[in-house]
């Protein structure tokens, strides 16, 4: 049985038989080298076992053997990220973090309405009119996904947040921008706004970059004037092969405020200056999507779902789509997949009864 030492593994380390699961896991490696999902529990395994230098040296064996699969590589950035993490080497740590998570880090979320932002006290809700009242209703009333801003397990955030605050006297400007991000992600809001407030004042020099995700973490929290001032002067700053973050940026702010046309012809240009980014793809779908646009939208989708197939915010976007495009039965199939992968269960519901009740006038 081909997964056999693999399924033997899964089991020892769910019992803390670290020392058997490595075993099976090793030998899985063996009988199948292209394995990464072996690799991958191995190097856990190792973690786990503190075997750390056995680790990097695994680790460094892999990297190099892979160098030229940049989709492999990019699996093992997080790999070790976590390990610099557990040896307390932030910089270095951060480093790989980015290199796995660039265009999360940099691009702002497109559904912005399920970001964890709320920074006001309850006492607050009873001094403001009811026009914004209904509006925070609403906003309570969706429900909130840190992995909307970066893609990994709550887990691993919060190891992230804390091995940050524990050296948060150490870190620069910009590891402190990654940490609010984070901070964020983990519904720490009213800490990471406080901290983003103070920093967006102080007289440090902004690299572009630094604009981008200060622009980003201010869009997050509704600044929405503050983060376009952000993002125009990022662009003039960034080489051309970075201006793609700049351009979709820009587009999510025009989408946000209903200038669709604007918001595409940004994403167009985030696209021609950089063909294989799969968020931008998925951005242009959402705007393609507002402008009615239906048969653009769905080739845009797809193409996202390359990269972004564990985000149910796709799968939910793509079976909209087909609703609209008649095409029932994919629909269905496609909105089974979010509800698989974990998307707002209310919303499927909805989309999952109108899909079989269509189904059943065909």
């Amino acid at each position: 049985m081909r997964n056999e030492k693999l399924l033997l593994g899964y089991i020892s380390f769910l019992n803390n038989d670290f020392e058997a699961a490595e075993k099976n896991f090793r030998e899985a490696l063996q009988e199948d080298p292209t394995n990464f999902t072996a690799l991958q529990n191995l190097i856990i395994t190792m973690l786990r076992e503190k075997k750390i230098e056995e680790t990097e040296a695994l680790l460094q064996m892999n990297q190099e053997r892979f160098k030229k699969r940049t989709r492999v590589l990019k699996k093992i950035y997080p790999l070790i990220f976590l390990l610099k993490l557990k040896q307390g080497k932030i910089d270095d740590a951060l480093e790989y973090f980015e290199k796995a998570f660039f265009d999360d880090i940099y691009i702002s979320p497109p559904n912005w309405e399920d970001v964890p932002s709320v920074i006001f006290g309850v006492n607050t809700l009873f001094k403001i009119d009811d026009e914004i009242l209904s509006k925070y209703r609403r906003w309570l009333s969706h429900p909130k996904r840190g992995e909307s801003l970066i893609n990994i397990n709550l887990k691993l955030r919060e190891a992230i947040y804390f091995a940050l605050r524990k050296n948060f006297k150490k870190l620069t400007l910009h590891a402190k921008l990654i940490y609010i991000l984070i901070a964020t992600s983990i519904y720490n809001t009213y800490e990471a706004y406080k901290l983003l407030k103070e920093l967006d004042g102080t007289s440090q020099e902004l690299s572009p970059l630094d604009k981008i995700l200060l622009g980003k973490l201010w869009y997050i929290f509704g600044k929405v004037k503050r983060a376009y001032e952000l993002f125009i002067l990022a662009r003039s700053e960034l080489p051309i092969h970075q201006q793609y973050l700049a351009y979709a940026n820009l587009a999510l702010v025009y989408y946000r405020l209903g200038d669709y046309q604007l918001a595409l012809d940004n994403i167009n240009l985030a696209l021609k200056r950089k063909t294989d980014c799969y968020r931008c793809w998925y951005i242009r779908a959402k705007i393609l999507m507002a402008l009615e646009r239906w048969s653009e939208a769905e080739g845009s989708i797809k193409l996202s779902l390359e990269h972004l197939k564990n985000d149910p915010h796709v799968w939910i976007d793509l079976g909209i789509v087909y609703l609209n495009r008649g095409k029932i039965s994919q629909g269905i199939d496609t909105i089974l997949m979010a509800l698989k992968i974990g998307g707002d269960r209310e919303k499927i519901s909805l989309l999952l009864d109108l899909l079989r009740f269509l189904e059943k006038e065909e």
